[in-house]
């Protein structure tokens, strides 16, 4: 695998998990809607995996 090939897999793999963090995020947010953390920390997730891709 060339360095570039990483390089690119584990960008994916950095966004795939940021989007996947956000929406469990999300699921806690309606779980748990008097705490506003929770759908804090999925948009910053989401605006963290925008960079990446």
């Amino acid at each position: 695998m060339s360095e570039v090939q990483y390089f690119d897999d584990a960008m994916q793999a950095l966004y795939d998990t940021l989007l996947e963090t956000a929406r469990w995020r999300r699921e806690k947010a309606v779980e748990f809607p008097k705490d506003a953390r929770n759908l804090d920390a999925a948009e910053t997730l989401e605006r963290l995996a925008s960079t990446v891709s």
